[in-house]
């Protein structure tokens, strides 16, 4: 008989805790992970079906809750509801992720200052992915406006100036993506790949979690669109595995 581990319980966690909510969810994930759960196909394995059902309750809680976050929490919830949602139903849960930023880039609008212009450039930036039309187009024009001035910046210094790393890391992640000919011409591969380079960290042991999900997604990103050289490709996920681990 198999012994399956012990397993925390959605409904254990304290939702009006925003800090507790995006920690399960990230063990969750990780033990999900960790069972095989984003390999296809999947292995033949109660325990995912068990994950599975917390995640539901999780999603379910978070939906009831999501209204009373602060602004800050929110952003930092809707990509790890996006991706459990996704987990449990294959899909991406549109009509949460529309409403739920919209309503986000509005209490900014409103005097909420707290995320930063960066963080509500990349939420249209996100939306506009799905469907340019769900988006006002004066926050469509403030995205590209963002978009545009990063890139004069980056072109004249080559690092952004003034915000923490982490930030810096999650606006050069959505430039990888962009095509940006019209500001770079021909060099724009060039550019993307020295601009990546310039922002490899020799130890990221000394990377609190939130600086080390972005370091990660930025140079996941760059490999997968060919954007940074082998050698420092190898060193970045030899040191991304070790800190894991």
């Amino acid at each position: 008989m198999t012994h399956l581990p012990d397993i925390i319980s959605a409904d254990s966690i304290d939702y009006a805790n925003a800090s507790e909510v995006i920690a399960y969810q990230r063990w969750l994930v990780s033990v999900y992970q960790s069972e095989g759960g984003l390999n296809y196909p999947q292995p033949a394995s109660p325990l995912l079906r068990i994950l599975e059902n917390e995640a539901l309750r999780w999603l379910q809680s978070v939906e009831a809750s999501i209204e009373e976050y602060r602004l800050a929490d929110i952003a930092a919830i809707i990509p790890a509801y996006d991706l459990t949602y996704r987990i449990c139903h294959h899909r991406p849960p549109l009509r949460f992720l529309k409403d739920t930023r919209l309503k986000a880039i509005n209490r900014w609008l409103k005097g909420d200052k707290s995320i930063t212009a960066t963080t509500v450039a990349l939420m249209i930036a996100d939306q506009i992915d799905i469907d340019i039309n769900s988006i006002d187009r004066r926050f469509a024009l403030f995205y590209f406006e963002q978009l545009s001035k990063w890139t004069r910046e980056l072109q004249i210094h080559r690092r952004f100036s003034g915000i923490p790393l982490s930030e810096a890391c999650n606006r050069l992640r959505r430039m990888l993506k962009e095509n940006l000919s019209a500001s770079l011409g021909s060099r724009q591969d060039e550019m993307k790949r020295q601009w990546v380079n310039d922002y490899i960290v020799d130890d990221i042991s000394a990377l609190d979690p939130t600086t080390l999900d972005a370091y990660t997604s930025l140079m996941l990103t760059a490999t997968t669109l060919n954007l940074i050289d082998t050698t420092v490709q190898t060193s970045a996920f030899k040191c991304q595995t070790t800190n894991i681990a």
